[in-house]
């Protein structure tokens, strides 16, 4: 049986064009390298997000960092159903070697027992913008894996 052209599509190495880097892209990497050496190491992004985040409000946050978060309400909210609940929270720590406490307490801002994106892009916010290096720790899976 042939592949359909979709499956082979999937079987094959990325173009050229799908290799190289789009313009926000380019633009993240020359405004992010602050020593200009052409890289862009992890605490030169993490220096450019957190200035990107500080002094914002949820709705002014880059789009980049929405998606972040949005890709990471993804991974928790493993039954689809548009929330996270706090053992689908717990699962995803521990798939990242980290603990709960009560960070789900502290992210869940309307107590009703579940997260939604909002909750996430408000931790993301907090995360980037806190002095308080223990600040949502659990956000730092989204930097180290």
């Amino acid at each position: 049986m042939r592949a359909s052209p979709r499956q082979h599509r999937l079987l094959e190495p990325p173009s050229v064009d799908e290799r190289t880097p789009n313009r926000d892209e380019r633009h993240l990497v020359t405004a992010a390298d602050a020593d200009k050496d052409g890289r862009v190491s992890q605490n030169e992004l993490l220096a450019y997000i957190e200035r990107a985040a500080v002094g914002k409000s949820v709705d002014e946050i880059p789009g980049y960092l929405t998606a972040a978060a949005d890709a990471v309400f993804g991974l928790m909210d493993t039954d689809q159903s548009g929330k996270v609940d706090k053992t689908e929270f717990e699962q995803y720590l521990k798939a990242h070697n980290l603990t709960a406490g009560d960070e789900f307490t502290k992210l869940d801002r309307d107590s009703d027992g579940s997260l939604d994106k909002a909750d996430l892009r408000t931790a993301m916010l907090h995360f980037l913008g806190s002095p308080d290096p223990a600040a949502e720790r659990w956000l730092l899976a989204l930097f180290t894996t």
